[in-house]
């Protein structure tokens, strides 16, 4: 059971884009503006804080989706089968009574 899941988290970890992708991402280059003034209290300092891991949070993330969506592959055409098609209940055999 521990090894399921080491080696899940070893291909979920792999299986992001790398570093350099991240960095070449619009929203990594663009500098934050800031918006407030620093805060003059302890309590504003706090708040400043979890502010701002937010915001660095919501940029990751962006920077992730952006990065993901530059490097994943087109998607594949599907295939239109031609013709008419059966339900599934047509399809079968039709069933023998004993």
């Amino acid at each position: 059971m521990i090894m399921r899941w080491a080696l899940l988290v070893l291909l979920l970890a792999c299986g992001g884009p790398t570093h350099d992708q991240l960095v070449e991402t619009p929203v990594a280059k663009t500098r934050p503006v800031a918006a407030e003034p620093p805060p003059a209290s302890t309590s504003d300092r706090e708040r400043s804080h979890a502010v701002q891991q937010m915001e660095d949070m919501q940029t990751t993330q962006q920077a992730h989706e952006e990065a993901k969506q530059e490097s994943a592959p087109p998607p594949k055409p599907q295939s239109v089968v031609k013709g008419k098609r059966k339900a599934p209940v047509e399809q079968a055999p039709p069933e023998k009574k004993k």
